[in-house]
């Protein structure tokens, strides 16, 4: 209760934020059922802006694929400027040289590519798409409501994300280059955002304000 931004680890379990702790819970894929209690992880994580409260449910961390932890400690999520690399040492290096309002960075399965919330040269808070290597910018929505909380589908050839579009902000996906129309994947009346993907691709974790599937 009270849990957000969940993401399914291969190890078997949910790990998800409440308030400024991350806890993990053990996860039977399978059944799709919980097991056991949920365990703390990590204290002080940095949640955004009025994360809990229905306008953002996001928590500053990932989880690789062999179990390694990332988090970003403190308060309220400021927005950096430029997107860049960061390796273990803490050496950061960019992504390229573009100034902009990025938010919600999610690095594609193979690590080529980046997706970010961007706000566009007209105004809208698109989805976009930053090449690693070239660091070029490919924009992917063009709708005037909000797109938001992209995600790669685990074999990168999609990515799922919020949209305004429909009223409230419901799960869309469409193919990453850019190709074909945005589809609908759910309805909503109140907010929504998708988190992690099951292995597979098949099985889609999100959030529902205060509820998570």
């Amino acid at each position: 209760r009270g849990g957000s931004d969940a993401r399914y680890v291969p190890s078997g379990q949910l790990v998800y934020a409440v308030s400024d702790t991350l806890l993990a819970i053990a996860f039977d894929a399978r059944r799709l059922e919980v097991n056991g209690g949920p365990l703390p992880v990590v204290e002080g994580l940095m949640r955004a802006s009025g994360a809990g409260t229905g306008s953002s449910a996001a928590a500053n961390y990932s989880v690789s694929e062999d179990g390694a932890l990332v988090y970003v400690a403190g308060d309220v999520v400021r927005l950096p400027g430029t997107l860049v690399w960061v390796d273990r040492s803490g050496k950061a290096e960019p992504l390229s040289d573009r100034q902009a309002p990025y938010a919600m960075p999610r690095v594609s399965p193979d690590g080529a590519r980046v997706a970010v919330r961007m706000q566009s040269p007209d105004g809208n808070d698109d989805i976009w798409v930053v090449d690693a290597e070239r660091g070029t910018h490919t924009r992917l929505t063009s709708d005037p409501e909000t797109d938001t909380v992209p995600l790669w589908r685990p074999d990168g050839k999609r990515l799922v994300f919020s949209s305004g579009r429909t009223g409230a902000n419901a799960l869309m996906w469409m193919a990453a280059d850019g190709s074909g129309a945005p589809e609908e994947l759910t309805k909503a009346t109140t907010n929504q955002g998708a988190t992690s993907w099951l292995p597979d691709g098949t099985t889609l974790v999100y959030y529902d304000v205060g509820r998570t599937y």
